[in-house]
């Protein structure tokens, strides 16, 4: 796995996660106690979810970077010439 992809598969779920917290506030809307307890789960879960991701970073290989310039192999000798 490379940085693009787990920054792809982080944020899917990171997405995930931020919208069951936002069904629970409205669920349990009613119940002031109990919203805060499972809105208090997604942050927590969120908050994990980061501290996973930010370990990873560090295990993973960099990818290669291109060339920045598509420089000619090096000028022909003088004898090469005659």
């Amino acid at each position: 796995m490379n940085a693009a992809e787990l920054q792809e598969r982080y944020k899917r779920i990171y997405r995930i996660i931020q919208r069951e917290r936002f069904m629970r506030m409205e669920v349990f809307k009613t119940k002031p106690d109990k919203q805060a307890e499972k809105v208090g789960e997604m942050d927590v879960l969120l908050k994990d979810i980061t501290a996973i991701k930010d370990a990873l970073k560090t295990h993973l290989q960099p990818a290669e970077q291109a060339a920045l310039f598509d420089l000619p192999g090096p000028a022909p000798q003088r004898a090469e010439l005659l």
